[in-house]
């Protein structure tokens, strides 16, 4: 009896998830593009709730392209009605304040905490080791090559908390194209941004999005491959 149990808890999981696709409650999404880089790879499977509460501040969502219906994009929403929000070259700012966070920080984005007297520790994104010593290395984004003991450098990520969720963006700082001045996100809109700030496919080019156009929020990544073949370390990972 309980073998046959064993075997039927898996099917009986299987089905009610298949009902729930069918329903429109819960969809399935393939990554194809770096725009929410690094929170979410290239080929990242991730599962969209389409029910419940309303988006909120900090929500990874699918929305509708306002230049062609049936193309769906990804963005998180930053701003909510009424808001104000500006991207310039201090990083965001909602209704006049900062949503950069220390690098001291205790969030789950943030990492551990860290001694640069410490040796080698683990890279924040990909749990390479590195050495402060090492020389030159790999840059986490887009491999150039920048020295951990030059004073000059400046770091291509950035961490934010917007409502309760704290993750990464890549820096949009030094291009002037890519900021935009304080705007106020009209009534029954919200306002999304990519977490890769150099690709501009989100509100920067459509404008706010209108409340009808999400499709749903992202819950957690449920399958993710590569050219090395399966993320494992990616599989049920949460969206911050």
């Amino acid at each position: 009896m309980a073998a046959r149990l064993a075997v039927n808890v898996p099917i009986a999981v299987a089905l009610v998830f298949l009902i729930l696709l069918q329903l429109g409650i819960i969809q399935t999404f393939r990554v194809s593009s770096i725009n929410m880089s690094p929170t979410l790879a290239l080929d990242d499977h991730v599962l969209v709730r389409a029910y419940g509460r309303e988006p909120a501040r900090g929500d990874v969502v699918v929305y509708r392209s306002p230049f062609d219906y049936d193309h769906l994009q990804l963005g998180r929403i930053v701003a909510l009605e009424g808001d104000h929000v500006e991207l310039g070259k201090e990083g965001l700012h909602l209704d006049g304040r900062p949503v950069a966070t220390p690098p001291s920080c205790n969030a789950p984005a943030c990492g551990p905490k860290e001694s640069s007297l410490d040796g080698p520790k683990e890279s924040l994104l990909d749990g390479q080791k590195e050495s402060p010593l090492d020389g030159p290395k790999e840059s986490l984004l887009d491999g150039q090559k920048e020295s951990p003991l030059d004073g000059r450098k400046q770091s291509l990520l950035a961490a934010e908390t917007v409502g309760d969720h704290t993750f990464f963006t890549r820096r949009a700082d030094g291009l002037g194209a890519l900021l935009f001045p304080r705007t106020m996100v009209p009534n029954g809109h919200v306002f999304v941004l990519s977490d890769n700030r150099v690709d501009e496919r989100d509100s920067r080019i459509y404008g706010a999005i209108p409340h009808g156009a999400i499709v749903g929020v992202l819950s957690f990544v449920y399958y993710a491959f590569d050219e090395t073949g399966i993320r494992w370390d990616r599989m049920s990972r949460p969206l911050s």
